[in-house]
């Protein structure tokens, strides 16, 4: 596969790692809030605090109502409710003192930091500027354009009665792929159609597609089993999933497939939350 290549910069090898100055501005709005709530929280929880003893396998709880209280009185276990209530104050407590800490670095920090970063440079620059510059991270549309400029021959449709084209004009093998690559293009994601990759234990194969994710910028198969009635077919679709498993395409990650049946076919709705979950 032609995989994402990465910039060369050491501990910038991702657009995501970046710390813009939105980032640095929500991640401050999020404190706030944060120690606002658990402000909030702590009021309203139970006086004094938790002691956990632990002998051997037996755990107990203590309700110490006071800083002097070292021991505290003991608690049944048909009181676990006041012991979570007390487990959840401490645990307020350690966020509401990391959260006021993290909020005083970025204030002073934000004193001093910058409007624009290094990063920034590039979408300050005129378009006359921008055609003649390399920035240190390609933009969104820089990255999907060199993505979708990779030529490659995809498997042949042969033997099919009938045509099955796309609006991007590629010619699939059934009505359920059409229906996928369509919404892929509203959508505006980009895709290859049976793109040619190397797996073990399959040689190479051609996905039915191969999807963008250009927020994360990752690379997602996605494969349509769409006769999953026929014994055969499915335990080949068993066997494939299986090898790009243990070549590291991972379900629910970079692996994603939807089946049908001759009575149940596909469902746009089913479509619609795949695209959504894993692809924007």
């Amino acid at each position: 596969m032609n995989h994402i290549k990465r910039t060369s910069l050491k501990h910038y090898n991702s657009h995501t790692s970046i710390i813009s100055r939105d980032g640095y501005d929500e991640r401050i709005e999020y404190l706030r809030g944060l120690i606002k709530c658990k402000q909030e929280a702590i009021k309203i929880a139970p006086r004094g605090s938790l002691r956990i003893s632990k002998s051997k396998s037996r755990t107990q709880y203590y309700h110490r109502m006071d800083i002097h209280d070292r021991n505290g009185i003991y608690l049944k276990k048909s009181e676990r409710d006041r012991i979570e209530r007390l487990a959840q104050k401490e645990y307020d407590k350690r966020v509401l003192k990391a959260a006021e800490e993290e909020l005083r670095v970025l204030e002073r920090l934000g004193r001093q930091y910058p409007l624009n970063t290094a990063e920034d440079q590039f979408g300050l620059m005129s378009e006359n500027w921008k055609e003649l510059v390399r920035p240190i991270i390609e933009t969104d549309a820089q990255f999907v354009a060199r993505w979708l400029s990779v030529e490659y021959e995809p498997s042949r449709v042969e033997g099919k009665k009938e045509e099955f084209v796309t609006e991007r004009g590629e010619i699939v093998r059934s009505k359920s792929e059409v229906l996928i690559a369509n919404y892929l293009k509203r959508c505006g994601i980009p895709y290859r159609y049976e793109y040619p990759i190397n797996i073990k234990g399959l040689g190479i194969v051609h996905p039915d597609f191969i999807i963008l994710n250009v927020r994360l910028r990752k690379e997602i198969i996605w494969e349509h089993c769409g006769r999953m009635d026929s014994d055969s077919y499915a335990r080949d679709a068993v066997h494939r999933i299986n090898c790009y498993q243990l070549a590291g395409y991972c379900l629910g990650d970079n692996l994603i497939i939807t089946m049908e049946t001759n009575d149940m076919p596909i469902n746009l709705n089913v479509v619609k939350q795949m695209v959504k979950r894993y692809c924007l």
